[in-house]
């Protein structure tokens, strides 16, 4: 195994150099007696000359090479950030999500209450902050895309592809989550909120759901009281606990009892099929009315990167900020309503028995990981807008504090409304919570539907907020795909064009998740895509950072742009810490893994294949890439062609906006490098040939 400290032999800048080296006092006109052989100059594929083993190509790897662009691989007029508070709000956007909202609550409800916060916050300071400032610092100093910047390693390019497929099939489904909070938002502008009661005829419902649901907020004033007038049954058993118009007050909660507020989110918006077969029969075809949701939610989408980093980071102070308003307000309803407290008590109640439980840890580890939104390549994208002397180290403290911070926030937010639901409805906290949409979609608006005072108004708020969190992180999942159209694909195209295409793109695809079988479709892409994909590349690109690139060589971009070295601890996590744990989690997540389900329901095999077929499509672009590099390259030796593929190509050195000097002082850096291993490569020739001749 490399090293974690120098990685790559510890040569990692020995890489093909686009300059000349320079000899005291000042560099000299080349004589052509000093000028290598014409059948030495040989151009690898990344138009640089190649690095061997031997001598001659350390020689070779020193001449300048033609194809290096002026400053960076992102182009002199790249744009950047208007100032750094864009970059850090667009961060906040990002990586404060939904999933603080409904993932977040749910995982500490199931881990242990209190006691899941000590490996959370021992996970987030182990892996999450370093992955996040990693990140920050590879996209910032070469101002490269999250595929440009693998140059730094160009046989492991394919990590970058994959996690461009991963994030822009991920964007299709988070649209269409945030296509049903529209349609939520929608509904919430109702006289009476239409998820509050039973409907007084089945309906779009099935008839025996219709004939078991009970009011999320009874007209009659009393829980679980449906006043529905009389009516013939032509089969027995319609009502396992007797017709609604004669059922004692009270709530009953048997196997088919579900709330309005359950069969109007299954039945009246997704319009699911309740036949007990799942998706074998097939998927339906799109609805109407959340295909509308769906155009509504790209349109906002393409409005606010029409433009770029200049319209998305004036965006994004308002996608930042104003969630957290509307989670102070949802807050302060909450704690004054009764049961509120128990709620709450309920969230923070520490199990510590549980911390011994290695799911409540491999939970710890796929939330800190996830709420982040490491791995997908947009943090990558967003820091490569930057000046090369920005702070990311302090950008990075934040929002990952932030995130936290925000998380339990919305937790003790959801669980205060969830403990009244509780109170109102005679049942225990546990009772009412579910997990995932269930969460934002049941759950929750079945609570506020008991609101005696405005509950339009607070509906409106929460599915508003749900929005806006939405789009943040739909901005940066789309930029990631817009920022390699436009550096690589279509570099004269504009930015509004290249933004409409992706958006108009994303929507023809979103549509399977707005049919009655999308929550399945969902399901099946959100593991085989946006989950197993995405712990193989972040383990990928931690190990290839770590222990190829090397530790020296990313502390001293860092030392380059901040004026200061990263200390002990970043050092320790990023050459030893990180990487490993990344390996032990992948591997667990393998040796445990378990058949896919959906509401109970397993998925079948033909669905399980074409999970993999997705998840493969993104896997397999590390070795197709790594082919593609040696084909390019296929007239060096193997040795050269494994020696330029591990180091920087020509393309990775400060970007565009770093300071004259400071690449002065890099490209000197580099030319000492090279020069300390030409000579120690010549001196281990001497010492081989001396013990030889005796």
């Amino acid at each position: 195994m490399p090293t974690q400290q120098g990685g790559a032999d510890n040569q990692a800048y020995d890489a093909p150099l686009e300059l000349q080296v320079r000899t005291p006092p000042s560099p000299a006109p080349a004589t052509p007696a000093q000028a290598p052989p014409a059948a030495e100059r040989t151009q690898l594929g990344n138009g640089a000359a190649p690095t061997s083993p031997s001598a001659p190509a350390l020689e070779k790897a020193e001449k300048v090479s033609e194809a290096a662009p002026a400053g960076g691989g992102g182009g002199g007029d790249r744009q950047q950030w208007s100032n750094g508070m864009e970059f850090l709000m667009s961060c906040i956007a990002m990586s404060v999500g939904l999933g603080n909202v409904w993932r977040f609550p749910f995982t500490v409800y199931e881990n242990g209450g209190g006691a899941f916060l000590i490996p959370y916050l021992i996970v987030l300071a182990l892996i999450g902050k370093p992955l996040y400032y990693m990140e920050m610092a590879l996209g910032q100093f070469a101002s490269l895309g999250s595929v440009q910047v693998w140059e730094l390693a160009p046989v492991f390019k394919g990590i970058g592809y994959g996690q461009l497929i991963s994030s822009g099939i991920v964007v299709t489904y988070y649209c269409s989550i945030m296509a049903i909070t529209i349609f939520y938002l929608a509904a919430s502008f109702s006289s009476e909120l239409p998820w509050a009661t039973c409907p007084r005829s089945p309906g779009v419902y099935p008839y025996t759901a219709w004939a078991n649901c009970f009011d999320a907020q009874p007209a009659s004033g009393v829980p679980g009281f449906s006043p529905l007038p009389p009516v013939n049954f032509s089969y027995p058993g319609a009502y396992p606990y007797g017709p609604p118009y004669q059922r004692a007050p009270g709530p009953r909660l048997g196997p088919d009892r579900r709330s309005s507020s359950e069969l109007y989110f299954k039945y009246g918006v997704l319009d699911e099929v309740d036949d007990g077969v799942g998706i074998s029969r097939g998927i339906g075809s799109p609805g109407w009315a959340l295909s509308l949701c769906l155009a509504a939610t790209w349109v906002s989408v393409w409005a606010v990167t029409c433009c770029g980093v200049r319209s998305s980071g004036k965006a994004a102070y308002f996608l930042a900020l104003f969630p957290y308003v509307i989670l102070f307000m949802l807050l302060v309803r909450g704690v004054t309503l009764p049961g509120a407290l128990d709620g709450i008590i309920f969230f923070v109640r520490p199990d510590f028995d549980r911390l011994l439980d290695p799911t409540v840890w491999y939970a710890a580890v796929t939330q800190c990981f996830f709420s982040l939104g490491v791995g997908f390549g947009s943090l990558v994208m967003m820091s490569s807008y930057n000046p090369f002397q920005h702070n990311i180290h302090k950008d990075a403290i934040i929002v990952t504090s932030m995130d936290t911070m925000t998380s339990m926030l919305a937790g003790c937010t959801i669980f205060g409304i969830l403990g009244n639901l509780a109170h109102e409805s005679g049942q225990s906290v546990g009772t009412v919570v579910k997990g995932g949409s269930g969460l934002a979609f049941v759950s929750y608006p079945e609570a506020i539907a008991k609101f005696d005072v405005a509950p339009q108004v607070f509906a409106f708020l929460f599915f508003l907020m749900l929005l806006t969190l939405g789009v943040g992180s739909a901005v940066a999942l789309l930029g990631n795909l817009t920022t390699l159209c436009g550096d690589a694909l279509f570099p004269r195209a504009p930015t509004w064009a290249v933004s409409l295409g992706a958006c108009v793109a994303g929507a023809l695809l979103g549509l399977v998740y707005v049919t009655p079988g999308g929550q399945y479709v969902l399901t099946l892409v959100d593991y085989y895509s946006g989950t197993f994909p995405i712990f193989v590349l972040v383990t990928a690109e931690v190990v290839v950072v770590s222990w190829v690139y090397g530790i020296d060589n990313l502390c001293r971009d860092l030392e380059l742009m901040l004026g200061h070295s990263p200390g002990l601890y970043w050092r320790v996590t990023w050459g030893l810490i990180t990487p490993v744990t990344m390996i032990v989690i992948l591997v667990y997540t393998i040796a445990t893994a378990q058949r896919l389900e959906h509401n109970g329901l397993p998925f079948p095999d033909g669905a399980v294949a074409a999970g993999w077929i997705i998840a493969a499509f993104g896997l397999v672009q590390i070795p197709l890439w790594a082919a593609v590099f040696f084909i390019k390259n296929r007239g060096l030796s193997f040795g050269e062609a494994c020696t330029a593929a591990l180091r920087p190509s020509a393309l990775w050195r400060p970007g565009p906006s770093a300071d004259p000097a400071d690449v002065k002082r890099w490209q000197e850096w580099r030319t000492q490098r090279v020069g300390r291993k030409a000579c120690a490569w010549t001196r281990a020739k001497e010492i081989a040939a001396a013990t030889f001749n005796r």
